[in-house]
Order: structure tokens, then C-alpha cells, then sequence
């Protein structure tokens, strides 16, 4: 496992610092998205989520946008592997967005599946918090600088 340099530092107001990456968490169950939660909220990162793929994605295309999306897979209405479809079709700066699959279905058909609709990765439940926050450091190193900063930066191009 590489060094994420104290994946657990937070700020000392108990918040994210400024600009920093945001996830989207889409699970149907309120215990899962909690878990996803705290878990990356302790490792710094911003966290929105969605209980839902029709929630999810009218939140990919409002500010602030997420940087990476976790979801599950079985989910009532839209499916993890129709909200990834969708995310897929997205416009250009939105259908690149890095989507880590998480499921605790054994079933190898699921993974499969979601790694055919464009899923970046996947992830078996209950997740390993060291491969949780390597896979979500890993798809964000290529991101840089975070969705928010990139918004706050074209705000003051235009304004100058």
C-alpha cells in the first residue's frame, strides 16, 4: 500500500481546507453513506451525498461538482449501473468524472457489469479503508486542482 501521508489529518475547525476535493457518495442505505462519509471526511475531503442515481445526477451537473463519485450498485429506481451509463453520456469535463463502483454483492457479473458502463474501479463491501482512500487518492492525483478551485479560478479570469 503506498503512503497517503496521513490520510486522517484534519483541519483544526474539524472542516475540509478550502478547495479541496469533493466526492459524491450515492447509496440507497443511510448506514452506508454515513460509513463512506466519515471515513473520507476524516481523511479531508469534502463529501455530498445522494441517495439515489437520479439525485446523483442532478448533483454531477450543480456547483459545487463533485471531483469523483462512489455508488453503490443495487439500488431502487436507477441502478448503479444505469447511473453510470448516464454519467457516461454527460457533456465533456463531466463524463470523464472518475466513478468508483462499491457493492457487497460476491456476484462477479455485477463487477463485470459496472466496469462495462465505465466504471474507473470497483470496490468489494465492506470496503478496505486502505484501499478505500488509495483508489480515491490514486483517481484524484489526476484531477488536480480540485472542481472547486478550478470554478473559484475561472471566476476571477472573467472578472479581470
Amino acid at each position: 500500500m503506498k503512503n497517503l501521508s496521513s490520510p486522517f489529518a484534519v483541519v483544526a475547525n474539524g472542516s475540509p481546507p478550502p478547495n479541496c476535493f469533493t466526492i459524491l457518495v450515492i447509496d440507497d442505505l443511510p448506514e452506508n453513506r454515513e460509513m463512506f462519509a466519515r471515513i473520507l471526511g476524516m481523511a479531508g475531503y469534502r463529501i455530498q451525498t445522494a441517495v439515489s442515481g437520479s439525485e446523483a445526477l442532478q448533483s454531477i451537473v450543480r456547483q459545487p461538482r463533485p471531483d469523483l463519485v462512489i455508488t453503490d450498485v443495487e439500488m431502487p429506481g436507477l441502478s448503479g449501473v444505469e447511473t453510470v451509463r448516464q454519467i457516461r453520456r454527460l457533456p465533456a469535463g463531466l463524463s470523464s468524472l472518475p466513478v468508483i463502483a462499491a457493492s457487497g454483492n460476491p456476484d462477479t457479473a455485477i463487477k463485470r457489469d459496472m466496469i462495462a458502463a465505465g466504471a474507473d474501479a470497483f470496490l468489494a463491501k465492506p470496503v478496505d479503508i486502505g484501499e478505500l482512500l488509495e483508489t480515491v487518492a490514486e483517481f484524484l492525483r489526476r484531477r488536480t486542482p480540485p472542481a472547486a478551485h478550478r470554478v473559484e479560478q475561472q471566476l476571477v479570469t472573467s472578472a479581470a
